[in-house]
Parts: structure tokens; sequence; C-alpha cells
């Protein structure tokens, strides 16, 4: 079986890549969340341990004073409220509004980060596409002229093609150089697990794929060789087209046929 590109465990190369490369950031991503989780922690336990009966009493004030109904009145109660606030920011390091702040940054980040990870993901993704596609109108028509050019070669009568227009197989009679005759069925089709491909059979053994996501395969057009009779019908070029799913469109191969052969329908 031949494939077009490399995979590693049904992965393309840059699949694989841009798939590590996610991975990496996450990890950076989740390790500095959790550097800032731990900081946190560690902060609240060792306040946990200084706090006192009257760092306690200020909360109560400071509540106190976001909920005037709940506070006594008076300037002077306010001053003392206010100055229990600052000792307990001072006790805490941050102040709430730092902490929201800290978290819409933090939103920010994280979003920026998954955003960049679409992003890259895409454009991962449409240059593997590309390559593929590059890589099957580059491969696709050598592999089957390499089979279809040698088309009555060695042959006495130099008969071995049946093809007809419109047809969704091509199967070709050569001859191997220690004489033997060999018969090759080309043709598309669906493997055990649904996945398209094109094979290549050699008559009378099964069928093996030869290049994988190959969705059609049909025989656009069979020329005859100038000044040949009807009955003796010599094919001088025979065009398929072959349907990929990497190509928008099918992709049209015209083979030439240096040995002339002589259509003959084959088994």
């Amino acid at each position: 079986m031949l494939a077009l590109r490399g995979r590693v465990a049904g992965f393309g190369l840059i699949e694989v890549l841009v798939a590590l490369t996610i991975v990496a950031i996450n990890a950076v991503g989740w390790t500095a969340t959790l550097q800032v989780v731990f900081v946190l922690v560690r902060r609240i336990g060792e306040l946990s341990s200084v706090v006192d009966p009257a760092a306690v009493a200020s909360v109560a004030c400071g509540l106190g004073c976001l909920v005037p109904r709940a506070a006594a009145s008076g300037v002077g109660r306010a001053a003392t409220c206010v100055s229990r606030r600052r000792r307990l920011r001072r006790e805490l390091g941050v102040s709430l509004i730092e902490l929201l702040i800290a978290l819409a940054v933090g939103a920010m980040v994280l979003g920026g980060l998954a955003t960049s990870i679409a992003v890259t993901g895409r454009a991962a993704r449409g240059a593997t596409q590309a390559a593929d596609a590059a890589t099957v109108r580059a491969a696709l028509p050598a592999l089957l002229r390499e089979v279809v050019e040698a088309t009555g070669r060695g042959m006495p009568d130099a008969c071995g093609l049946d093809a007809s227009a419109g047809a969704s197989r091509l199967v070709v009679r050569r001859a191997l150089g220690d004489g033997s005759v060999v018969v090759d069925e080309v043709f598309a089709g669906l493997d055990g697990g649904g996945r398209p491909a094109l094979y290549l059979r050699r008559v009378p053994h099964a069928r093996q794929p030869w290049v994988e996501d190959v969705t059609a395969f049909v025989v656009e057009r069979v020329d005859l060789a100038p000044g040949t009779a009807l009955d003796e019908a010599r094919v001088e070029r025979v065009v398929v087209g072959v349907s990929h799913h990497s190509l928008d469109a099918p992709l049209v191969v015209e083979i030439g046929l240096p040995h002339r052969p002589c259509l003959v329908a084959l088994p």
C-alpha cells in the first residue's frame, strides 16, 4: 500500500506539531493560574494566623460604613471606619477592587489565548490541506502514468487495454521483464472502515489500497491513434478524472500510451 503523505498514528506531521504547541501553551497557562491560586491560598493562610479581634471588628466596621443604616452616625465613627479599612487593606495586601481588576485582566488574557489557539488551529488546518493538495497534484499523475503507460508492453499483439468513456475502472495488461504477463485493475472504493481510497488490484488477487482519500475515479476519454482502423482500435491516449478530499475539483490526468495498445475486454 502506498500513501501520499506520512502519518503518525493517523495524524499528519503538521497536525501533531500544532497539537504539541497547543498543549504547551495550555500547560503554561494552567501553570500560571495555579501559581496565582497557590499565592492567594498561602496569603490567606498567613492572614488567618495574624488577624486579631481588632481586625475582625474592623471588617464589621467596614461593612457598617458600606451600609449606612447599620452603622452609627458621627464624623468620628466614620473616620474610625476609614482608618480600620485602610488597616485591613494593609493586612490583606490587596483591595477588593484590585482583586476584581486582576480577575478581569486574567479573563482577558485567557480569552486572547483561546482566540490565538483557535486561529492557529485554523491556519494549521489550512496549511495541511494546501500541502495535501500539492502532494496529490504532483504524485497522483506520476503514479497513474507509471502503471498505465506500460499497457501493451512486451505483448505480441500489443493489446491489453480495457477502458471506455464513463467507466469507473481501468484495466491494463503488460509483460514483465521475465516474460510473465500481468493484469492490473485501477478503481476507487471504500475500505473496511468506510474510508475512500484508490485501489490497484493485481488480477486475480485481492484489492489493495493504493492512494488514500480518493473519492472517485472515472475514465473521461479514450483517444484512438490517427490513421488506425476501427477494427484495430489502437489507443494513443486515455484521460482519467480523480477526485480527492483535499482537491476542490477533480484532477484530470492525460496518460499517453507509447505502445499503442488495442482495446480488449479483460477479466
